[in-house]
């Protein structure tokens, strides 16, 4: 399996929401998604529950 680099994740993001609203220009939508994704700079890491390798399986 490749590993894709965080800004490669964020980049195929921009793409595929650019796909989906296919109204807006790429550039726009690229342009909203690095600025939210900078919000996040210095900020903690969440991860969900089935990420973490301590987490307790959930019942259904």
């Amino acid at each position: 399996m490749i590993e894709l680099s965080e800004q490669q994740i964020i980049d195929e993001l921009a793409q595929r929401l650019a796909d989906a609203h296919a109204t807006v220009e790429p550039g726009r939508v690229a342009a909203v998604v690095h600025e939210q994704y900078a919000r996040f700079e210095g900020r903690p890491i969440r991860t969900s529950s089935r990420c973490s390798s301590n987490a307790t399986p959930r019942r259904n």
